[in-house]
């Protein structure tokens, strides 16, 4: 596509959208809370999110369709968290990186039911001093593959992928060895062949580093094939229902002052690698200007084109306040439309979600520049990119431990409250047993007298509240 909207028009346009206010966060944060973009899924109430706060797992938390918080759980999770997606049962799988006291690291594949609640987790069997997790997907027969990369310090690097059944059983485990290689995600195409994201950096300084393997059912390398040119990075893997795929990639263009301009590259591809097209956004080769952008997360949206958010950079952008870019095609790569979004401190992209009733959902991670505060940032967008309605997300009030409990529930408050109540409910509102607060952090339940079961517990002060579901086995 050679035609490309003009960005200083789209800067013009959206300047009275900069002049937007987040709402206040009712939370005071102490620490960088949430580390990880906000993974979204949609619900029968509206839509979920999965993030992880750093030393306590991963954060998960339900809102309704305008965005209002209906729940607030912690599952726990011993590892990173860099993938995700909603299984056939209706559950979750998260997927990661475990590390261990020698060292060596492990990716990590977690299981959740559809409320959250932790099933099963497991990890690949190769270790390594270099190792990260990454994608992971389901498979036809109900199981799942898991990707990683494993490096060996002095040695070799490699890519990984392993195999396990809809119980977590680990089946098999192999591995593709190449020049410093990064895995980025892994889909199965139609036939019941995978298909691996990567990228490697080859010994010569010219071939492309966009990596994809094709391998068969069992894992066994079929075929593989490269993208772009070096120092390109690869970002997401959509299967299309006839068998090709889109790859969205961040292309880093080398300029004559030795630093590196990025842009958004989307190609086309067979699944033996013939490209059907390829388009770069954001910037063409004869733009002057410094405006550059990377690609994060991207969707496949039911017109059969697709949805990609990303962050953007330059002087022109820093003018407007907004730092994330909302970018949709259709299914020949053709810019339907291009929007900003975000706030004027430091935005990260997190996840777009195509919403079946139409419209999409955006998250980001938001670090105020002042402060160094770290929140959730969400945006409602309606289908042709206008912005319906947004709010933020802060730190959790308490933390609780261990949850599921069995007699004591312990509660420990993120902040001193001179004042409050903390009830601890069931699913129907009704107080079964509360404390004041009293100005100290940490409190408890003894809850020998209830029977097992979903318990809400509540904090309030007057100025800030929240609601956490809680389980007695």
């Amino acid at each position: 596509m050679k035609h490309f909207l003009a960005i200083s028009a789209l800067f013009l346009h959206l300047s009275a959208y900069a002049q937007i206010q987040i709402p206040a966060i009712t939370a005071v944060d102490t620490s960088a809370e949430i580390t990880l973009d906000g993974l979204l899924f949609e619900e029968s109430e509206g839509f979920s999110m999965i993030t992880r706060k750093n030393g306590y797992g991963i954060r998960y938390i339900r809102f309704d369709s305008t965005l209002q918080m209906l729940s607030d759980y912690y599952p726990y999770l011993s590892s990173s968290t860099t993938d995700g997606f909603r299984t056939q049962d209706g559950g979750f799988v998260i997927s990661g990186l475990k590390s261990f006291v020698d060292y060596t690291r492990v990716p990590s594949i977690l299981k959740l039911d559809s409320a959250g609640h932790t099933q099963w987790q497991n990890y690949g069997q190769y270790a390594g001093t270099t190792h990260y997790g990454a994608g992971s997907c389901q498979t036809s027969d109900g199981g799942f593959a898991l990707i990683g990369k494993r490096g060996v310090i002095g040695q070799y690097q490699s890519v990984t992928l392993a195999k396990f059944d809809a119980q977590g059983n680990h089946l098999w485990e192999k591995e593709y060895i190449s020049e410093a290689p990064t895995a980025t995600d892994v889909e199965q195409l139609p036939n019941g062949d995978l298909l691996i994201l990567a990228n490697h950096a080859l010994p010569d300084t010219v071939s492309p580093s966009i990596w994809l393997i094709r391998v068969n059912s069992q894992g066994d390398s079929l075929s593989s094939f490269s993208l772009g040119k070096r120092y390109d990075k690869p970002s997401s893997l959509l299967v299309l229902p006839d068998g090709n795929s889109i790859v969205v990639t961040t292309e880093n263009k080398s300029l004559p002052m030795e630093w590196f301009r990025q842009a958004i590259k989307v190609y086309k591809v067979t699944p033996d690698g013939q490209v059907l097209w390829e388009n770069r956004y954001i910037y063409e080769d004869n733009d002057s200007s410094s405006l550059g952008g990377t690609a994060m997360r991207a969707h496949l949206t039911p017109d059969g084109g697709c949805i990609i958010l990303g962050g953007i950079y330059g002087t022109e952008a820093d003018t407007v306040g907004g730092h994330l870019y909302l970018l949709k095609l259709d299914a020949s790569g053709n810019r339907q439309w291009e929007t900003l979004l975000g706030t004027p401190d430091s935005d990260e992209a997190g996840d777009v979600l195509p919403l079946s009733k139409g419209g999409y959902v955006v998250s980001a991670i938001t670090s105020e520049l002042l402060s160094g505060s770290v929140y959730a940032y969400l945006a409602l967008l309606s289908s042709d990119g206008t912005t319906a309605a947004e709010t933020s997300v802060g730190p959790s009030l308490m933390e609780i431990s261990p949850n599921p409990f069995e007699e004591v529930l312990s509660i420990t408050l993120e902040r001193h409250f001179a004042q409050g109540l903390l009830e601890l409910m069931d699913v129907q509102g009704r107080v079964l047993l509360q404390q004041n607060l009293a100005g100290h952090n940490n409190y408890t339940f003894d809850t020998r007298n209830l029977s097992a079961g979903v318990y809400l517990l509540r904090i309030s002060d007057g100025t800030s509240q929240e609601t956490r579901r809680v389980v007695k086995r």
